[in-house]
């Protein structure tokens, strides 16, 4: 489980508060230059919104938590996300499998699940991803929280391998080495190591010469 720390960061208002102020602030003075009262009222819901939404309070930060989903028989990454926080409505980004990212909202506290397929086995980052808070009507967003992830390991697919026509004893080049065994001498095939530059008739040649003697004693 990988959580995101939940502290409060600094607060901004949203495009939909200056759109309010803006709008109301014009609907008042057309309303003014044309004596028209209605029109004055028209804007006055926008007013009281603007207003209503300056002296609102953040619901505070907001924490996640990312649980790994464990499926043996599935071949798929499945993560569980738990958002945790007071705001109205949570922003979430999320990336998943480091290739596909997504862009999510959600009630201050949501349980939702990702689930994503490894292009590649090894270390692999499931999920990533960082919030922030949106409160009065999307009039007071938070700032994104610190990112959290998870990591994991994708083990590769096991690979039968097919039967394999291999020969009954040892072929190639080899030579005939003598042995001593207590006292006595015995004669053993050795394999020759296959090297581009040697030819099995200068190995053969080679390991007469490194141990000279009598011939048929040891």
């Amino acid at each position: 489980m990988t959580p995101s720390p939940g502290t409060e960061r600094a607060r901004r208002a949203g495009p939909s508060l200056f759109f309010a102020v803006f709008g109301a602030v014009g609907v008042l003075i057309v309303g003014v230059v044309l004596s028209r009262p209605d029109v004055v009222a028209v804007g006055l819901p926008l007013a009281l919104w603007s207003a209503h939404a300056l002296n609102s309070r953040g619901g505070g930060g907001v924490a996640v938590h990312i649980d790994r989903v464990a499926d043996a028989a599935d071949t798929r990454l499945k993560d569980e996300i738990r958002v945790e926080s007071d705001a109205d409505m949570v922003e979430v980004a999320v990336v998943q499998a480091e290739r596909t990212g997504r862009r999510v909202f959600v009630p201050g506290r949501f349980t939702m699940r990702a689930s994503s397929r490894p292009l590649h086995s090894g270390p692999l980052v499931s999920v990533q991803l960082t919030a922030r808070t949106i409160d009065a009507d999307a009039a007071e967003l938070g700032a994104p929280q610190a990112s959290a992830a998870i990591t994991r390991t994708v083990q590769p697919p096991p690979h039968r391998l097919p039967r394999m026509p291999l020969a009954p004893r040892l072929t190639g080049c080899t030579a005939h080495t003598k042995v001593c065994v207590r006292g006595r001498a015995a004669t053993s095939a050795t394999s020759i190591p296959s090297r581009p530059e040697t030819s099995c008739a200068g190995w053969i040649g080679k390991r007469r010469r490194v141990r000279p003697g009598a011939r048929g004693s040891c």
